[in-house]
Order: C-alpha cells, then structure tokens, then sequence
C-alpha cells in the first residue's frame, strides 16, 4: 500500500522514489492504492504546479501497476476509527485502513506515521529534505 508521500517521492524525482519504483516493478507483489490518495496526490500537484500539470500526472499514477480501491462504507468507518484515536490526515487514515484490510504495509516516508506503527506495518522511505515541497 503506498501513500501519496511514496507516489509523490517518485513522481518528484526524490531519494525515496527509487524503492517506489522497484516495488512497482516487483510482479511478485499486489500495489495498492485507495482513490481518496489519489486525489491527494492529485490536489499536491495541481497546488504546486496547476490543473494541467495534475491532469497529466493523472494519467501517470493511473498508468501504474496499481489495485485502485474505491472508499466504500467499511473502509470509511475503519478510517474514521483510525482518525478517531490518532492525530492523522483522514487521507493517510484510508491508507492505513486498506494496509490493515489486505494486510499490506504502508510505503511512506511521511513522520505522521510513526503513531501507527504498532497498528500497521511501515516500510518507511528516506524523508526529504526539509525545504522540499510538501
């Protein structure tokens, strides 16, 4: 399960993209991704570079080898029970939820997860620099 920070590090070029991109690569593993990251990765890059610009990196993301995973009821209520208990993005609560639902880690690099760790499994990524865009 990656999260927008993995999507992003990769889609930037960043340190942490190069494991993204070889976890993608790897055909022995399931990638998965809710629609709720989606749009956060979209929102980051449209507020960085614009509407065309994530139009385009739309394509992109939804070109990879990805389960996308509609938020229904039950993975709604499980992010909200999440969110409900930890300072968290309501965003990253969904990929936790699906991490927990399918017994995936998350792929991330984002420190908001570090309160998590004892409910789900992080693969963490390097951080990125501190004047990197976020």
């Amino acid at each position: 399960m990656l999260d927008s920070f993995a999507i992003l590090a990769s889609y930037r070029k960043e340190t942490g993209g190069v494991r993204v991109y070889e976890l993608l690569t790897n055909r022995d593993h399931s990638h998965w991704m809710t629609y709720i990251n989606v749009g956060e990765v979209y929102y980051r890059i449209a507020k960085e570079s614009g509407l065309a610009v994530a139009d385009e990196a739309l394509v992109w993301l939804e070109d990879l080898p990805f389960q996308f995973i509609e938020a229904n009821r039950a993975l709604a209520l499980a992010a909200a029970k999440i969110k409900a208990q930890y300072a968290l993005s309501y965003a990253d609560c969904f990929a936790a939820a699906l991490a927990m639902r399918v017994d995936a880690a998350v792929v991330t690099g984002d420190p908001e997860f570090e309160q998590i760790k004892d409910i789900v499994e992080i693969e963490w990524l390097p951080a990125k620099p501190k004047n990197a865009p976020r």
